[in-house]
């Protein structure tokens, strides 16, 4: 009879762990089907001469809405464009510059919020940027 106990609890133990251990990897599965790609491309524009810029090098900041400290960074390549893989949600683009200057690169008419849900295919983001003369690591279009 103790035999039969002892077996029929380690038979349960076994069962407990196995089942565990399939809702963890199913669990880690579902992790990969939150992810989606935010991409664009980046220009910035001279107010004082209306000539467009392709800013190389562009640090780009996106901050999840609901949570402040949860920051990605994009970076732009040579021609401009930037792509990067975020968790599904809101995001608010940041592009920070001279203070004197409000503070901000982005083109007041520019969008500051993405919501980043389209899981099939990209969630194109272009991004247009003011940059007052002496623009630094551009190519002039």
């Amino acid at each position: 009879m103790f035999r039969t106990a002892i077996a029929g609890i380690l038979g349960v133990l076994i069962g407990f762990l196995a089942f565990s251990s399939l809702s963890i990897s199913s669990c880690e599965e579902d992790l990969y089907s939150k992810f989606v790609t935010i991409e664009g491309n980046v220009k910035a524009t001279e107010p004082e001469t209306g000539k467009v810029f392709i800013p190389v090098g562009q640090t780009l900041i996106f901050q999840r809405v609901d949570c402040k400290k949860c920051l990605l960074v994009a970076v732009t390549d040579g021609d401009g464009n930037y792509k990067l893989r975020v968790g599904e949600g809101r995001y608010k683009l940041i592009v920070k510059g001279d203070i004197s200057r409000g503070g901000s690169y982005l083109d007041p008419a520019q969008p500051e919020i993405i919501d980043a849900k389209n899981k099939v295919t990209s969630n194109v983001f272009d991004i247009k940027l003011i940059r007052h003369r002496n623009p630094l690591d551009t190519k002039k279009l």
